[in-house]
């Protein structure tokens, strides 16, 4: 079996420093252009390596985009709306499935436990 570790370095660091997830037409065979990986390879790496599949890869990193702008006081000027389209989400439904899907709890109980914890 090959080892993936320069991989899976690669996109972790794609990710976070390009941050590909804010586009919502993000898909994967844009990410496998422009880390250099086969899209079957990389489908394969996040399936195997985080127990994951694509789009639920790519939501985890907007939900924590999301809590980040959260606990950055970003709703004291706009809406959970807002903020979910600006992190790459292209509805409020898979918005809010995903959410729950990362914190165990939806939008609203989350903003409130945040804010109980201020």
């Amino acid at each position: 079996p090959k080892d993936y570790d320069a991989e899976i370095y690669a996109l972790k660091k794609h990710f976070e420093e390009v941050r590909p997830y804010l586009s919502n037409a993000l898909n994967i065979n844009e990410v496998a252009v422009d880390l250099d990986i086969p899209a079957r390879e990389l489908s394969f790496i996040i399936n195997q390596h985080f127990n994951q599949r694509f789009t639920d890869f790519v939501n985890m990193y907007r939900i924590k985009y999301v809590n980040q702008k959260i606990k950055a006081g970003y709703l004291n000027k706009f809406t959970i709306e807002s903020l979910s389209k600006e992190a790459g989400f292209s509805s409020k439904s898979t918005f809010n499935v995903a959410f729950k899907k990362v914190n165990q709890c939806t939008p609203s109980e989350y903003i409130a436990l945040y804010a109980a914890q201020q």
